[in-house]
């Protein structure tokens, strides 16, 4: 069976649009046994649903990245922020310590004297 030029074209389309598709390999291979028996109508609905799919699935792939990089960037202010909470925490001990070591200094000069 020659195919036209049409059906050359309508067959490439989708069979780039099922490589690229999520559907399992089962399906795409059940539609491409049973493209001979489907109407030119059928496969353009079908090149239209798969454009669709492509669509969608290039969308909630941006979506994705959106959100990854959102959180990837909470992440990075909650370490940021947990960060300057340790080194508050750090310089208020150190300060206690000095403070203390001050006050033993004092007690030591005041017994000496």
């Amino acid at each position: 069976m020659t195919l036209s030029q049409e059906e050359r074209q309508l067959a490439e389309e989708l069979g780039k649009l099922l490589a690229h598709s999520a559907l399992e390999d089962e399906i795409k291979q059940v539609i491409l046994d049973n493209l001979p028996k489907l109407s030119k109508t059928r496969i353009k609905d079908l090149i239209d649903s798969l454009k669709k799919e492509d669509v969608a699935l290039d969308q909630l792939n941006d979506e994705l990245k959106k959100f990854e990089e959102a959180q990837d960037k909470n992440w990075q202010e909650a370490t940021k922020q947990q960060e300057e909470l340790a080194l508050k925490i750090v310089d208020k001990i150190i300060q206690k310590i000095e403070d203390e070591l001050k006050v033993k200094q004092l007690k030591k000069e005041l017994d000496i004297a």
